[in-house]
């Protein structure tokens, strides 16, 4: 969608044909997204499904959170009370960074940069990242 030019509905018929994925299972994907505002439902003929915003303004971390929760590699980062130890486990602090860097990194790209990228690659040309 966000490689729609205009911003008119997109069927999700069109959606999983293009992704190659079951429409069932992105009616699914959909109903979380319209509920987190990522998208929203447009009705009637020529109707389907637009962004909630602009997709420079949608962050790759607000997506993840919509079907992940928490960026949590493992349950005592979330929650220290899990394990006795988690205070003075020198690992679980690794694993707080790694989460972190995975929160970073996430909120760092937009879907209009996805979306750019995947244009590019369709183009067939190779992005400077993958030199």
């Amino acid at each position: 969608m966000a490689m729609q030019a205009g911003g008119s509905p997109v069927a999700l018929r069109k959606i999983a044909q293009r992704q190659d994925i079951s429409q069932n299972y992105l009616e699914q994907i959909f109903m979380q997204l319209r509920a987190a505002g990522i998208v929203r439902s447009v009705r009637g003929a020529g109707g389907g499904f637009v962004l909630g915003k602009s997709p420079s303004d949608i962050r790759m971390a607000e997506i993840a959170a919509v079907f992940e929760g928490p960026i949590d590699l493992i349950g005592c980062v979330s929650d220290a009370g899990r394990c006795s130890r988690s205070v003075s486990c020198a690992v679980r602090q690794i694993w707080v960074e790694v989460g972190e860097c995975m929160k970073k990194a996430l909120d760092s790209v937009t879907l209009q940069d996805v979306a750019d990228l995947q244009a590019t690659k369709e183009a067939g040309a190779t992005p400077a990242e993958d030199k």
